[in-house]
């Protein structure tokens, strides 16, 4: 089935309009019913109670009927979208490399490789490329507006750009040089300690709280009755892990713990994002933890995630939107303060919080 417009140009990125109208007639047809249910509820009280059960169990069954029609008509435009977001990935993909392109051209010529005269159709015709991108790019969003309001939120969500990946062809880079990331100093020779201590407790060990509390819930006899000098001498020889479990906090976790993602914003004053939690959300939907409103962004463009060390990463969940860190593509990378990373246009800083 072919897809067809409801507006002017780019019918691959719009649903078919057969599909979308019969989703719109469906969900308008629950709506109403599901109105009527809501009065018929609140009002019930004006009828005898033998009405009110035949009426409100004839709306139910129409409504039963009405999600048997939704079901279908929902996978089949959910099926189409899948489709449009494969898309998706290859025009934020090539938005991606065509900004690149230009900026490289732009820097090319500032170092004096070529005039301002050269430039001027270089830049004329990755401009207009960069307008279409753009384009296509509002009609996804519009697409994707319209199924959202007759789709649960949660339907579209799922199928979100970001799961599907699609193989893109390799971005230009500029010749940057490679920053190795140092590897995490080693924990305080206390903390060490402690943890080969706790490493090195015999399983009988651990084991030794159980014993006790089975002793204790186990009747006395009374001629054990006054003997406090061994139970006193019990609790003593305890091992010192079953005492002290506190974990020890190393400096390089502390540094972490304290960082935070300065993002610089073109229209306004850099915005502070503190690190906290096991995961920060990064990308173009509202629900994100740092939300970047900029064409080449995806939805969910990136993750800032805890390791088990106690310092962060960052990863690229865009499936071509791409981004950098200290100037070099990356798709992982360990974050430290002082890092620059850079999504779509926008420039953001590992800073003190």
């Amino acid at each position: 089935m072919e897809n067809t417009s409801s507006g002017d140009g780019y019918p691959e990125l719009r649903i078919n309009g057969d599909s979308m109208e019969k989703l719109r007639d469906i969900v308008s047809r629950r709506e109403d019913l599901q109105d009527l249910i809501s009065k018929a509820e609140s009002n019930k009280e004006k009828v005898k109670a033998q009405i009110y059960t035949k009426v409100i169990t004839d709306y139910k069954k129409r409504l039963k009927a009405i999600a048997d029609e939704f079901a279908p008509a929902s996978e089949e435009v959910k099926k189409q979208l899948e489709g449009i977001q494969k898309r998706e990935q290859d025009i934020r993909g090539r938005l991606h490399e065509v900004n690149d392109d230009l900026e490289e051209q732009r820097f090319r010529c500032d170092l004096g490789e070529f005039s301002k005269e050269e430039l001027a159709p270089i830049e004329k015709e990755m401009t207009e490329v960069q307008k279409e991108l753009k384009e296509q790019i509002d009609v996804l969003e519009a697409t994707y507006e319209e199924c959202s309001r007759c789709l649960a939120e949660d339907s579209v969500a799922t199928l979100s750009p970001n799961v599907v990946q699609v193989d893109l062809p390799p971005s230009p880079k500029m010749d940057f040089p490679t920053r190795k990331q140092p590897a995490p100093p080693p924990p305080p020779a206390d903390a060490m300690s402690d943890a080969e201590t706790t490493k090195a407790t015999p399983a009988t060990e651990v084991a030794k709280p159980d014993k006790i509390y089975t002793a204790k819930s186990t009747p006395t006899p009374a001629t054990e009755v006054n003997k406090p000098d061994k139970i006193s001498n019990s609790r003593t020889t305890q091992p010192a892990s079953l005492v002290d479990t506190k974990p020890q906090v190393s400096a390089v976790e502390k540094e972490a713990a304290s960082n935070a993602i300065k993002v610089f914003k073109k229209d306004g004053d850099p915005e502070i994002y503190p690190l906290r939690g096991e995961k920060m959300s990064i990308g173009r939907s509202p629900k994100s933890d740092i939300v970047i409103k900029l064409a080449g962004v995806s939805r969910t463009h990136a993750h800032v995630v805890r390791n088990p060390d106690g310092q962060y990463s960052i990863i690229d969940t865009s499936g071509g939107g791409g981004m950098t860190v200290n100037g070099t593509t990356q798709k992982k990378a360990n974050l430290q303060r002082g890092d620059k990373i850079t999504i779509a246009s926008t420039e953001m800083e590992v800073v003190a919080g």
